[in-house]
């Protein structure tokens, strides 16, 4: 889709650019082709801070005149089609009989076949939202960047993430007028004990229907929602009512009409981003679902044998599991040797570079002692001191409570997933993300400090040593342990 989305602009001068290969796996790791794109934002006249720009929010050069009068056809091709996103997503996808469709029928209540043709219609479905879901992004960054709008402007245009975080502090906040500041382990029988407690439980069940669709990584189907362990989100709630409640942030508003004006220019594209990217990620939350129906038939018949082994097939396998047309190696055989490689693989240190098509066995990066000063991109303002809690995924967070509420939270990434655990912490410190990412829209919302694009954050930060965070300067120092 990026490619059709370049095609736009370049015309005839993409016919001999692969765009399948702008991104590729080296030894199971996911990387950009620099390289391409490089020569790609080259032919369209862009300065060398394009992918920065896209990336991480950094400021965005101005392309030379000479350029923007060579590509101006094709820019005025773009521009067309941004200018028109809003009445053709209305027309095409909002709400989208497709998604409408998906919500009244369980796939846990189709045939194998029928789950093929559903996975099929979903993909259909996600390659139209995909265009939006890269434009509306693309629109309002641009937007944002030519007119200069502050990103406090426009926290009332909030996405399902920064949604369902205001929705569980104000359940949480109920709870805690109904039983107080009980051990998060009591929390919810405590709840369950009275007619009003009952009542926030089952606002708590819809929070999970409403929002069930969100996942610690909401790109990747591989990864559970929320709606599949609502013991989660349990848990955060509970530890949530548990801790005092932390007022959200009162953002300044523009001064003047030509704020205004700014601001609501900006308005309209950070609301379309919001619409387009929750429609992305409930297809995706329902295609996972599909497989995950299509795998209980796959397991029934012993042709697969544990849970999540549909995630190391290709879509023609998985075909092959309802047609029965198979040749060479047996399906548990290619999944087993696969679950292998990806566990080998993930213990493995890639770094951020790499240069041609091997990974590079590079040693882990040593700790980082008092006195050292990490630096990244300045996210969210203020200081905050708290010791370190990293976690590298969900999954390796037993127990909410072991987190306390002093922590600095040090992450890979942040992901729609992480959301309610972001709350507790003290600030926030991720190895990649600028200041458009999930987590740094969270650490504003609710005026955490925090740092991103912190190269090796996770290797270089160790739990229990007690740092100090600056989200204005992006730095992080190590002040003991």
């Amino acid at each position: 889709m990026w490619g059709e989305i370049f095609t736009i602009v370049l015309g005839k001068r993409a016919a001999d650019i692969d765009f399948n290969r702008t991104a590729t796996l080296i030894e199971g790791w996911a990387y950009f082709n620099a390289t391409l794109l490089g020569t790609i934002f080259q032919r369209m006249g862009l300065p060398e801070s394009s992918l920065e720009f896209l990336l991480t929010g950094a400021r965005f050069s101005r392309p030379s005149p000479l350029s923007l009068v060579r590509n101006l056809p094709g820019l005025l091709r773009l521009l067309g089609r941004d200018l028109d996103l809003v009445k053709r997503f209305a027309g095409e996808t909002k709400p989208g009989p497709l998604l409408a469709g998906l919500e009244q029928t369980s796939a846990d209540t189709l045939s194998p076949r029928q789950l093929l043709e559903r996975i099929a219609e979903i993909q259909a479905g996600l390659r139209v939202v995909t265009y939006y879901n890269i434009l509306a992004p693309l629109g309002f960054a641009i937007r944002k960047a030519l007119l200069r709008v502050p990103e406090d402007w426009l926290s009332e245009a909030s996405t399902a993430e920064v949604a369902s975080v205001r929705q569980l502090r104000s359940l949480a906040d109920k709870a805690y007028q109904v039983v107080g500041p009980l051990d998060t382990n009591q929390v919810l029988s405590a709840l369950a004990a009275s007619p009003e407690g009952r009542e926030v439980l089952t606002q708590l069940d819809a929070f999970l229907e409403r929002y069930g669709y969100l996942s610690e990584v909401g790109t990747d189907i591989a990864v559970p929602t929320w709606r599949e362990h609502p013991e989660t989100i349990h848990h955060l709630f509970a530890a949530l009512v548990h801790q005092p409640p932390r007022p959200s942030t009162t953002f300044p508003l523009p001064r003047n009409a030509w704020d205004r004006y700014r601001k609501d220019v900006c308005m309209g594209r950070a609301r379309l981003r919001g619409q387009v990217a929750e429609i992305y990620e409930r297809l995706l939350a329902h295609l996972r679902w599909t497989f995950i129906a299509l795998e209980v038939h796959a397991r029934d018949s012993d042709q697969l044998r544990d849970a999540g082994d549909i995630f190391f097939l290709e879509l023609p396998e998985v075909q092959a599991l309802v047609t029965g047309v198979r040749t060479g190696q047996p399906l548990q055989e290619q999944v087993d040797q696969r679950k292998h490689a990806f566990h080998q693989q993930r213990r493995q240190n890639p770094p951020p570079v790499v240069y041609g098509t091997q990974l590079p066995r590079v040693q882990p990066l040593s700790t980082a002692g008092p006195g050292k000063r990490l630096k990244g991109i300045a996210a969210s303002r203020g200081q905050a001191v708290g010791r370190v809690r990293t976690l590298r995924s969900l999954s390796d967070l037993q127990s909410i409570a072991d987190l306390g509420s002093d922590f600095v939270l040090v992450v890979p990434y942040t992901d729609a997933g992480w959301t309610p655990l972001l709350m507790q912490a003290r600030a926030i410190v991720c190895e990649v993300g600028g200041k458009l990412s999930h987590g740094a829209i969270i650490a504003r919302e609710y005026n955490l400090p925090a740092v991103m694009n912190v190269t090796g954050a996770t290797q270089l930060l160790q739990d229990g040593q007690r740092v100090r965070v600056d989200g204005g300067l992006g730095t992080v120092e190590i002040l003991e342990g």
